[in-house]
């Protein structure tokens, strides 16, 4: 418990002084209630030996209200200081722990899935802001009056007090099999719960690919199954420990039978007094249950130990080291003897990449699926460090680079394009948030989508919905591309973007292009070769390394991998139905 404790206190931060006057406060109220049993005890005692009289009467009856009343006084400070300190302390950790997202390697991302990460976020932190305070609260404060009746039963009849606790000892037992029970599984349920984020978070994010492909039943099956094993999890966690709750009750509460064989046994036998019996008989009823809620509170206290388990593991994830010496003076792009793996993986992504990309031209990267365009591209980016090899910008090493100062001099125009909810202005206005109405508009018209964006109910103001979901692929890619282009960054990567661009708006998106492209360095990846043919460079890739580099026109004339690439896309361009 305590060492619950220590780590609560250590995600605590600027709560951590409350939460520990709460928990003094629930002491303190915990002695208020071990004041009341010995005041009771001494008013029996003075009632059956006829000693009452009004003089005692009023100092029993003012000893009495005053514990009460400081009694409520206490838990309303405590009431005071927890009932958002565990929201607090919660947001203020989401709000770290989200800025820091931005440090770690994108690997950790797909790694670990979106599922459990956002798990973390929500499940996680949820549950610890909601009950943690409470529980260890109401822990503390039950453990402390069991502590201080017990002190008070030993003082006033050490053998009755034995009675009373000799269940305890068989009950320990029965808690601590139960609570490998408890361990075990809890941490199964919990990674159902993730596995069941990441089910539906797949399912309403897919939903325009299901729909496409009529894959609604097969994907709403896999999430189908998914909840049912979160549910048979839960069931499981809730009902394989039922019996042995049921014996730990059945043990705690053998001490109040005890006490009333025993207490008669020892008052007809003169052993103890009417006074003292009654005063076990009477206590005993509420005794034995902040025992009890000991292991009820268990599952609730070993839920909260596998989510602080997950918080750890999130805060444990290294950011990218953030250089601080290191100064770009130029936007050369260099890769020197470059090797990448993926984690868990044996074979390299990429291996000895050695290339040089000029400042202020234009770099296409070209291969098959697999062959390392988008690992090289994003490697170039930092979002992995390289295993092996050094990237440079302008002869800097890229980790020696501030982390900051390298995003600024980067813009990246994704494949995959992600709006976030707001309007179209906010989206835009990413690039540069200080930007103004004008230069929004301009950036807009640059990347030829202005006039689909006034058409819009709203215009720049419409809502766009999260993930951009209102709006078409093509539409999604040119807001992108106006991003970038009102960011206007000194160096731009491309995966892919004229992806979700039909033919009919190609040139004109090519138009945009040119102009966020014009006199920065840019690397493009591209399938489509027709796009990239006048590329000042084009980098071949296969199996993750380079296996031809050139002009088109140069790499025509070697008859390899790219002019068989460039044969296969004209072949497919006079393919014609016949009917």
């Amino acid at each position: 418990m305590f060492k619950r404790i220590k780590r609560i206190l250590q995600i605590a931060v600027q709560k951590k002084s409350a939460l520990i006057t709460a928990v003094l406060f629930n002491i303190l109220k915990a002695f208020c209630v071990g004041g009341t049993y010995i005041t009771l005890l001494f008013a029996l005692n003075d009632l059956i030996s006829n000693a009452f009289e009004s003089r005692k009467l009023m100092i029993y009856s003012g000893t009495l209200a005053t514990l009460l009343i400081l009694r409520y006084v206490f838990e309303y400070a405590v009431n005071s200081l927890q009932s958002s300190a565990g929201y607090e302390m919660m947001c203020d950790l989401r709000i770290k722990e989200t800025n820091r997202l931005t440090t770690l390697p994108l690997g950790d991302f797909q790694r670990e899935g979106v599922g459990k990460l956002a798990s973390v976020f929500t499940n996680d932190m949820s549950f610890v802001e909601m009950y943690c305070i409470s529980t260890l609260s109401g822990f503390v404060a039950g453990l402390t009056v069991v502590i201080c009746t017990s002190i008070v039963m030993l003082i006033a009849d050490w053998r009755l007090a034995l009675c009373a606790m000799v269940g305890f000892i068989p009950a320990w037992f029965v808690y601590r099999d139960s609570r490998k029970k408890f361990v075990r599984y809890g941490k199964h349920r919990q990674t159902e719960s993730q596995n069941c984020i990441g089910s539906m978070l797949e399912y309403l994010s897919g939903m325009e690919t299901i729909r496409s492909y009529q894959m609604t039943n097969l994907i709403f099956n896999k999430m189908d199954k998914d909840l049912q094993r979160y549910r048979d999890a839960s069931q499981n966690y809730e009902l394989k420990v039922q019996v042995p709750m049921m014996w730990f009750q059945l043990f705690v509460r053998l001490g109040m039978a005890l006490i009333f064989v025993c207490g008669l046994f020892f008052y007809f036998a003169e052993i103890t007094s009417l006074p003292v019996f009654l005063f076990f008989a009477i206590i005993s009823a509420s005794y034995y249950q902040p025992v009890e809620s000991m292991l009820l509170d268990f599952g609730t206290l070993n839920l909260m130990d596998i989510s602080l388990d997950h918080i750890k593991e999130l805060q444990e994830k290294e950011s990218l080291p953030n250089g601080d010496s290191g100064t770009i003076s130029s936007c050369e792009l260099k890769a020197e003897q470059v090797s990448f793996t993926y984690d868990n993986e044996t074979e390299y992504a990429v291996e000895d990449i050695t290339s040089i990309i000029p400042e202020h031209s234009f770099t296409a990267l070209v291969g098959s699926s697999g062959s390392g365009k988008t690992t090289l591209l994003l490697l170039l980016a930092r979002f992995w460090d390289v295993k092996n090899g050094t990237i440079r910008i302008g002869g800097t090493d890229v980790r020696d680079t501030p982390y900051m100062e390298l995003l600024n001099h980067l813009s990246v125009v994704f494949q995959d394009v992600y709006l976030f909810s707001g309007t179209v202005a906010d989206n835009i206005r990413m690039g540069r948030p200080n930007a103004t109405q004008e230069e929004m508009i301009a950036a807009a018209k640059a990347a030829c989508c202005h006039d689909f964006i006034m058409a819009l109910p709203e215009g720049y103001n419409t809502l766009v919905g999260s993930g951009g979901n209102t709006l078409s692929g093509g539409e999604r890619q040119r807001i992108s591309i106006a991003r970038a282009i009102l960011k206007d960054a000194p160096i731009i990567l491309m995966d892919e973007a004229l992806s979700s661009i039909d033919s009919e708006n190609a040139l004109e998106i090519q138009k945009g292009l040119d102009i966020l492209t014009k006199g920065k360095t840019v690397v493009m990846i591209a399938h489509t070769l027709s796009y990239i043919r006048f590329a000042d460079q084009i980098i071949v890739m296969d199996n993750g390394k380079i296996v031809e580099l050139g002009t088109h026109d140069d790499l025509l004339t070697k008859e390899g991998l790219y002019m068989d690439m460039w044969e296969k896309e004209h072949t497919m361009k006079r393919w014609k139905l016949h009917v």
